[in-house]
């Protein structure tokens, strides 16, 4: 009977640990843009200009979120130092700017831009601004004298699809969100006094649960001196937040 007991006792126990369990579990967040705290990005990247090929790392981290001047931020930080700020809104979710730390104190950048929407259904169109960044761009510092051109861009950015398939070198991901944004603009300044045709072309891919996965961006100018720029990114590995009960 004692044993019995014991067996009840033991079972019941079990079943708590369970619910405990699956409570922290189901605290993972399944968004396609994940910005809970402990997740982790590797990506790699390829830059396509005109002065060559180029490769980079970026890696990102998930932090607490962060209160400035009374407003709470979700936080990604860079391994240049870099926070880059995000706020869910009653219209989607928004990259606000990023802090950089200056003169021994973080110095906010505004830069604001829509991500996501709220409505996420194919089709749903929102206007943003975006800049460009492969045009005549010199990624190797010792040759800084061919110029940059940095222009603004108003995008506009449809859905296209919500079970889109991509397949990176961290494996392949199922019904991803599939966002493409284009837009052009005359843009005059610099070296160069020439008005200059810019034109943006993007598509970016959003997994469930782990974020942006893969993007391309293509620009082209009607300048030779800054022809034209690729810009290929794709998630190479990612690891989200550990919960009680991981023991990896």
């Amino acid at each position: 009977m004692a044993s019995l007991k014991r067996r009840h006792i033991e079972k019941d126990f079990v079943l708590i640990l369970l619910c405990l369990g699956l409570t922290a579990c189901g605290k993972k967040d399944n968004s396609y843009f994940p910005l809970s705290s402990g997740y982790e990005w590797h990506y790699q990247v390829l830059a396509l200009t005109t002065d060559g090929v180029h490769e980079q790392r970026i890696i990102l981290h998930s932090l607490d979120p962060r209160e400035i001047d009374g407003q709470s931020y979700f936080v990604l930080r860079s391994l240049t130092g870099l926070l880059y700020l995000y706020r869910s809104t009653e219209d989607g979710l928004e990259q606000e700017g990023y802090l950089r730390h200056k003169k021994q104190e973080d110095e906010f950048v505004s830069d604001r831009v829509m991500l996501l929407p709220k409505q996420l259904e194919v089709g749903y169109e929102w206007e943003s601004m975006m800049k460009t960044r492969t045009l005549g761009h010199k990624w190797n510092s010792s040759e800084a004298r061919v110029p940059q051109m940095i222009a603004s861009v108003p995008v506009n950015n449809r859905i296209e699809n919500t079970n889109a398939v991509v397949t990176t070198a961290a494996g392949r991901f199922n019904n991803c969100l599939e966002i493409s944004t284009k837009g052009f603009s005359f843009h005059k300044g610099g070296r160069f006094s020439e008005r200059t045709l810019v034109e943006i072309d993007q598509l970016n891919w959003y997994a469930p649960g782990v974020g942006l996965v893969k993007s391309v961006i293509k620009e082209t100018s009607s300048n030779q001196a800054f022809a034209k720029g690729e810009w290929r990114l794709e998630l190479e590995s990612y690891r989200p937040p550990k919960t009680i009960f991981d023991f990896s």
